[in-house]
């Protein structure tokens, strides 16, 4: 595994919240078990919540105006 910074941890963090709360919607926690649209979705959730994490604490920590 790379090394990642504390911002990258945070924001892989609040991924994994996201899509722990989709796979919770679900009633699933068995990855196996999801249908092909299911984990697409999931995966999703986790992408999502990556990239608006990094931006909300990008903008926070270094002023970046996107």
């Amino acid at each position: 595994m790379p090394h990642l910074t504390d911002i990258e941890r945070a924001a892989r963090r609040a991924a994994g919240i996201d899509g722990g709360k989709y796979l919770e919607s679900l009633g699933k926690y068995d990855l196996s078990a999801l249908t092909p649209e299911e984990y697409n979705l999931f995966v999703e959730h986790i992408f999502n919540g990556y990239q608006f994490e990094m931006r909300r604490l990008v903008k926070e920590i270094a002023n970046v105006p996107f």
